[in-house]
């Protein structure tokens, strides 16, 4: 831990590092991006299309569900 302290001198960079990190790996382990170009309209369908088949077969659970899950994906935001 003290060498973790060391590389990251405050905790805000520890977070964005932290972030940056979870961010690939969330892109690599789940398909919610197109590999090529679109425009920008079958590029929102993709990634909401994506978003929900992830969320209906339940690949984002690991281990039993808690009472935070269970929000019904509407889809609004994209």
């Amino acid at each position: 831990m003290c060498t973790l302290l060391q590389v990251y001198e405050d905790l805000s960079t520890f977070q964005t590092e932290l972030k940056k990190t979870t961010r690939d790996v969330v892109a690599q382990c789940y398909p919610l991006f197109p590999k090529e170009p679109l425009p920008k309209k079958r590029h929102q369908m993709f990634v909401k299309r994506a978003a929900e088949t992830l969320l209906s077969n339940g690949l984002y659970l690991r281990g039993e569900p808690d009472e935070e899950v269970g929000v019904k994906f509407q889809g609004s935001h994209l």
